[in-house]
């Protein structure tokens, strides 16, 4: 991969920099991340469960999972891109 397809373009980054107080560095750290997991830029709500079971450990991640998905897979094919995880992720955080 690698391609021009996997950096986070400069208005989203701007974009989540504005909308969530975090630091551009920190953003694209969570997107190179989320890249090396996911090369094509997709996380389905089971993977998206795997990842972030550890941050759960004495909960039910699938709740969390439901409210990420629910706002951020806007065309309902049980997918999301990096921005909307990260996003809502923070959010909910």
């Amino acid at each position: 991969m690698g391609g021009e397809e996997s950096k986070l373009a400069p208005e989203e980054l701007e974009d989540l920099v504005n909308k969530t107080g975090l630091k551009a560095k920190d953003v694209k750290n969570w997107y190179s991340g989320f890249m090396r997991d996911c090369p094509l830029g997709v996380l389905t709500k089971q993977e998206f469960l795997e990842i972030y079971k550890d941050v759960f450990p004495d909960g039910d991640a699938s709740k969390f999972a439901d409210r990420v998905f629910k706002a951020y897979d806007k065309d309902g094919d049980g997918k999301s891109r990096c921005w909307g995880l990260l996003f809502g992720a923070y959010l909910s955080s």
